[in-house]
């Protein structure tokens, strides 16, 4: 396993993360798959542990009769001399390890030696199973995980994307970044667009990312992101941040165009077919009409938010919207004072909801007693005190997880 995960025999290649990294327990943000040695120790503590509970089983009374018994009760005598193929000198030798995570309960005083046997320990259950020996062989029992394995491992979402979310969180920013870079070259191929050009920023340039991102980073510096954007010449644009950085000024056709190489990309780094076809791809196309609608909302007073689309989830106090970048932690219904909210981050909350949403059956009582299921949000409620509840890809799972 350790070679095929080394890449041997498919000819050199880098190694993502060491060996040690995907031995580790899940618990650790690791891979859990064990060391072979650790484990080999724990399936052999089993039967140190079955000596002294199982005296008048037959193997028991063999391995007695043989080899005798050890003063501390638990292995035979390993005073003897051992065959070398003697699987019992193997067990023998794995009480150094067993004996530091047993605990004696004292009965007759006949075996308890005071100055030197263990009166104390972390979890004194009386109980042993393979599991708990390996798990505080890896010295991993107790410990507070460091990785939210349940979310990553057991969401509904392709292997290949958990995987991508795993190698992020462990900062193999490098690779990362080639498989991006290849997944968004293979979706401009598909575009057929000689105005859309991909490379990474050149090495000379601020380093600063814009705004949009930097709001993610100031909530979590840990938030990967990646910028679609002619870096390199932002801070020469005569539109960036200015007095001319308005509706007018924006090419519907080119944020059209970047939306569909974002969901393009999105499709294939989630995918496991690795050879998509170009018709595959060319089904995943962006409606151009609601960005022409998104833009007439979000970027300009008229018609603003009294546009039929914002109407159609929430009741806007005002018809100019707000342009500055934000990062929603929670339900803006559920904040401290959801009046004060900006009637853009009630409308995204509930549009995106909507847009990724799958409808629950018989969904129409009102909200606040039936959105209680987990995936489930409300849209709509501000209208008419009801709304709809809705199962949304989008789940705004936790407040530690940032979303837009």
């Amino acid at each position: 396993m350790r070679r095929d995960s080394d890449g041997v025999g498919e000819g050199k290649r880098d190694h993502l993360v060491s060996w040690d990294v995907v031995c580790k327990p899940k618990a650790k943000g690791c891979l859990g798959f064990g060391k072979i040695a650790l484990r080999n120790v724990a399936l052999l503590g089993k039967w140190l542990w079955r000596y002294p509970k199982e005296g008048s089983a037959l193997w028991h009374k063999v391995i007695l009769s043989i080899y005798g018994s050890h003063s501390n009760g638990w292995d035979a005598n390993t005073i003897v001399r051992w065959s070398h193929r003697c699987p019992q000198k193997a067990i023998a030798i794995v009480f150094q390890e067993f004996s530091k995570f047993t605990l004696f309960v004292v009965g007759d005083g006949e075996r308890i030696q005071f100055w030197e046997d263990f009166w104390w320990g972390d979890q004194p259950l009386g109980l042993f199973t393979v599991k708990s020996f390996f798990l505080a062989l890896s010295q991993c029992s107790g410990s507070p995980p460091v990785f939210p394995t349940k979310f990553v491992w057991k969401s509904q979402v392709p292997f290949k994307v958990k995987s991508f979310v795993w190698l992020v969180a462990h900062k193999k920013v490098s690779s990362v970044t080639n498989e991006t870079l290849n997944a968004l070259q293979q979706a401009k191929d598909s575009l057929k667009s000689e105005s859309i050009m991909i490379s990474t920023a050149n090495s000379s340039n601020p380093g600063i990312p814009p705004s949009s991102l930097m709001s993610f980073l100031r909530k979590n510096s840990s938030t990967s992101g990646i910028v679609l954007e002619d870096f390199d010449a932002t801070f020469a644009n005569q539109f960036y941040h200015s007095h001319l950085d308005d509706l007018s000024n924006v090419n519907s056709s080119a944020i059209v165009a970047a939306a569909s190489l974002v969901a393009r990309t999105l499709y294939i780094l989630a995918s496991d077919d690795k050879d998509l076809s170009t018709s595959a791809l060319s089904a995943i196309n962006v409606n151009a009409s609601l960005v022409e609608a998104l833009l007439g909302c979000l970027l300009n007073c008229d018609p603003g938010l009294s546009c039929d689309l914002v109407k159609k989830y929430i009741a806007p106090r005002t018809n100019c919207p707000s342009n500055y970048v934000g990062v929603l932690l929670g339900e803006p219904s559920a904040t401290l004072y959801p009046g004060y909210v900006s009637d853009v981050s009630r409308f995204i909350w509930n549009f995106l909801a909507d847009r990724t949403s799958i409808p629950r059956e018989n969904a129409t009582s009102a909200c606040p007693k039936d959105c209680s299921n987990e995936g489930e949000v409300c849209i709509g409620e501000e209208l008419d005190g009801k709304g709809v509840c809705v199962i949304s890809t989008t789940r705004y799972t936790s407040k530690d997880i940032i979303n837009n």
